[in-house]
C-alpha cells in the first residue's frame, strides 16, 4: 500500500470506498499502519504514524469525522510477510483499516 519510506498510500480508490462505507454505516475506524524492517525501529515507528495520519486525513477529506478515526503506528512489528524478500517487504508496508459499528448510532 506504500512505497519505501513514503507516507502517501498507493490505493486511493480503495480508501475512497472505505470512507463511503464509514459514512454510510456510521462506524468507528482504527487505522493500523505498518512498515517493513528497513531502517531503525524508532524511524519506522514515526513513519508508520505518518502513514496512519495520512490515511486519516484522506478519510476525513471524504467526510469521515475525525473523532470516529483512531490511529496506531505499529512500526515494523507485526509483519504480514517475510522481510527478507522485496515482495515481503512490499506487503509489510501497509495500513490495515478496521471498522466497528458505533453503538451510539444504532
Amino acid at each position: 500500500m506504500f512505497d519505501t519510506d513514503k507516507s502517501e498510500p498507493k490505493n486511493i480508490p480503495f480508501l475512497n470506498k472505505m470512507a463511503d462505507a464509514a459514512i454510510d454505516g456510521k462506524m468507528k475506524i482504527t487505522i493500523f499502519a505498518h512498515t517493513d524492517i528497513i531502517g531503525s525501529a524508532e524511524y519506522n515507528r514515526k513513519l508508520s504514524l505518518r502513514r496512519a495520519l495520512r490515511v486519516k486525513a484522506l478519510l476525513m477529506a471524504r467526510g469521515v469525522a475525525a473523532d470516529r478515526i483512531q490511529i496506531i503506528g505499529e512500526g515494523r512489528g507485526s509483519p504480514a510477510a517475510d522481510n527478507k524478500t522485496v515482495e515481503g517487504r512490499s506487503l509489510n508496508r501497509r495500513a490495515v483499516i478496521k471498522g466497528i459499528e458505533n453503538e451510539d448510532e444504532r
